[in-house]
C-alpha cells in the first residue's frame, strides 16, 4: 500500500476503490476499523520492501521535515512496526 493510502487509514479519512490492494484496504471499505496488530503487520511489510532506499513510500520517512531528511542517516524505526506507528501517530 502507498505511503499516503497507509497515512490517510491511520488518521480515519476514506479510501477509494481505486487503490484497493491489500486486505487491509478491502476492510475498511467493507467498514470495519483495523486493529493496531493489522496496521503494524502493513507498516513492517512496507518497511521490509522499502527500507533500503529510505523515501517517501515509507510513511515514517514522508512525514520527517525537510531538515530531518537532510541530516537522514539510520532510520530509528527500522522495522519496528510499534515504533513506526507511534512516530506516524505523533506527526499527524
Amino acid at each position: 500500500m502507498e505511503s499516503d493510502v497507509m497515512l490517510r487509514v491511520i488518521n480515519g479519512n476514506r479510501i477509494y476503490d481505486h487503490e484497493l490492494g491489500s486486505d487491509l484496504v478491502v476492510d475498511l471499505v467493507r467498514g470495519i476499523t483495523p486493529s493496531d496488530l493489522v496496521i503494524k503487520d502493513e507498516l513492517y511489510e512496507i518497511c521490509d520492501s522499502q527500507h533500503a532506499q529510505c523515501n517517501d513510500d515509507c510513511p515514517v520517512f514522508l512525514l520527517l521535515t525537510l531538515e530531518e531528511k537532510k541530516n537522514f542517516r539510520d532510520c530509528a524505526c527500522f522495522k519496528n512496526s510499534t515504533a513506526m506507528l507511534e512516530f506516524i501517530r505523533s506527526r499527524i
